[in-house]
């Protein structure tokens, strides 16, 4: 048994999909199965039912998640001692960030960060924050920042708002609404709409807004990346939403255009998350206490 195996085995076994373990761990498909077939063959059990639809574990495979979590819980916790030892002059944080808090918010914070603690590691994962808030409870991401989509709900985290956000309406500037500065929620089922993935945060929130006010928007386009997005609404191919942190350069440039929602503005809640059973690393309580002291979440609020 290796620990590099045993990794692998988790992963399969949170995700009951081999492909998204070996997504998650950046390997091919074919090495993370490997891995899971060389642990079966050295205890000689099956590890995993085969299904259709993916992979689940047989009873052998619960046996061995757990010993398996208790063992990389203990490994975690000697690097987090050692780390503490070190004086902060080593250490390693796995942080985790949903699409505009990760490409939009913790970028300049973390790029200060390294320049006070140039020897701890930072490893940042970016997705959407379901795939983020199931990284924390399996304990491969120490701290989240996730925007709320869909309310997070776990009785094993903390979730600690820091951060609000406004949704606005964007343009082009040869669009004819260029000139105005708010938008009713009505008006938008009259253009042509530029959406985001359905598991987006920002996604999440429009359709609970529109559908509570009865409005259905005519979607012309889905797309995943932001920037995308963006680029679709500047050549005047549609407007959409978006977070005013994703749209700050490209309005201060004037290529795009962007408006308030009048009388009701979108608004939503961006979170600090992390596992209550998990003592955090020294590396990620000095990069919550740098987080804190230079976002608007007051201090009193980290536990």
């Amino acid at each position: 048994m290796t620990l590099e195996r045993l990794r692998t085995f988790c992963a399969v076994a949170q995700t009951n999909n081999i492909s998204r373990a070996a997504e998650a761990l950046h390997l091919t498909q074919p090495a993370v199965s490997t891995q899971v077939a060389a642990l079966e063959k050295e205890y000689r059990v099956a590890l995993f039912h085969r299904t259709s639809k993916g992979v689940c574990l047989t009873e052998a495979g619960e046996i061995l998640l757990a010993s398996a979590k208790e063992i990389l819980r203990v490994l975690e916790e000697t690097r987090q001692s050692f780390d503490a030892l070190q004086g902060l002059r080593r250490g390693k944080v796995n942080l985790g960030a949903s699409l505009i808090a990760g490409i939009y918010v913790l970028p300049r914070i973390l790029g200060q960060f390294k320049l006070k603690h140039r020897e701890i590691e930072i490893n940042l994962e970016v997705g959407h924050a379901p795939k983020i808030v199931e990284q924390i409870v399996a304990n491969n991401i120490e701290l989240g920042f996730v925007g709320e989509g869909n309310p997070i709900k776990h009785p094993g985290l903390v979730i600690k708002p820091f951060l609000s956000d406004e949704f606005l309406v964007i343009t082009s500037r040869n669009h004819p609404w260029s000139k105005t500065k708010t938008v009713s929620l009505p008006a938008l089922a009259t253009q042509s709409f530029i959406a985001s993935h359905p598991e987006s945060a920002t996604r999440q929130v429009i359709a609970r807004h529109l559908e509570a006010a009865g409005i259905k928007l005519n979607i012309v386009m889905q797309m995943e990346n932001i920037e995308m997005i963006k680029k679709a609404v500047e050549a005047n191919l549609g407007i959409s939403i978006m977070s005013k942190f994703a749209i700050q350069q490209e309005i201060e440039t004037r290529r795009l255009h962007a408006l308030r929602i009048a009388k009701t503005p979108l608004h939503r809640q961006m979170y600090i998350v992390w596992h209550k059973d998990r003592r955090l690393s020294k590396a990620a309580e000095a990069f919550l206490d740098f987080f804190i002291a230079r976002s608007a979440m007051p201090r009193e609020m980290r536990r």
